[in-house]
């Protein structure tokens, strides 16, 4: 419990950190990179909490939790309006998983590390969607939208 007081704590204070220094620059580029950072180290938690039998394709993973935050990016600093490629990106690593698991000879437990390997994925996927949010230029911009969710949701956890 300690612990978690603790990393909770820190993780606010960096996020109260990331949003001042941003809203002075004018810009979320430091809460950007900081969801970066937090998505990384959701999949490695991802990956140990898995450790043992049904663990998780650790290098697969991490490789395609590398590889949103660089769609993304393109997305922003290209003008990229391609959901195909988000399809290619998610369809393609799904093949690749199945690929991975046919050729380690899987065959009992191929299926769990595939749908967990996925879903670790998926969450991060959907996680770095966050990003584009917070680069908005309205009134506002979007760190008040994205902050919003993060301090709603740590205090509903915490309540």
């Amino acid at each position: 419990m300690r612990t978690r007081i603790i990393i909770g704590s820190s993780l606010l204070a960096a996020l109260g950190a990331a949003c001042w220094i941003d809203l002075i620059i004018g810009r979320a580029y430091v809460s950007s990179a900081l969801i970066v950072l937090i998505g990384l180290a959701a999949l490695v938690e991802w990956n140990r909490f898995f450790s043992g039998k049904g663990a998780v394709y650790a290098g697969l993973l991490l490789t395609a939790g590398l590889a949103c935050p660089l769609l993304e990016g393109g997305r922003i600093v290209f003008d990229w309006n391609a959901p195909w490629l988000e399809g290619l990106l998610v369809s393609g690593f799904l093949i690749v998983l199945y690929l991975r698991a046919v050729l380690a000879g899987h065959v009992e437990d191929g299926l769990d590390r595939v749908a967990r390997t996925f879903l670790g994925f998926m969450t991060v996927f959907l996680f770095y969607r966050l990003v584009p949010i917070l680069l908005l230029d309205e009134e506002g911009g979007g760190l008040a939208v994205v902050y919003g969710l993060v301090f709603t949701a740590k205090s509903c956890d915490i309540g």
